[in-house]
């Protein structure tokens, strides 16, 4: 059933484009890689690949959430 698989290929390339989003709003005022890196943008992370992985059919939840992590970035 292909609405339970996991492609691991666009998991992973939506979270290395959500990853350098979040670096280029962060490259300018913090030193990175991030020692540690804050449970806030892991959830921004996940947010924003959330939204690439539904760009055909996002969700109003989906769409409002990866506003509010680009909101939080900036």
């Amino acid at each position: 059933d292909q609405l339970n698989t996991v492609d691991i290929d666009v998991l992973a390339a939506a979270l290395s484009d959500a990853h350098e989003t979040v670096d280029s709003y962060l490259a300018g005022r913090y030193a990175l890689p991030l020692a540690t890196v804050p449970g806030s943008l892991k959830r921004i992370t996940g947010d924003l690949a959330r939204e690439t992985l539904h760009r055909d059919m996002p969700t109003e939840a989906v769409t409002a959430n990866a506003d509010r992590a680009r909101a939080d970035l900036k």
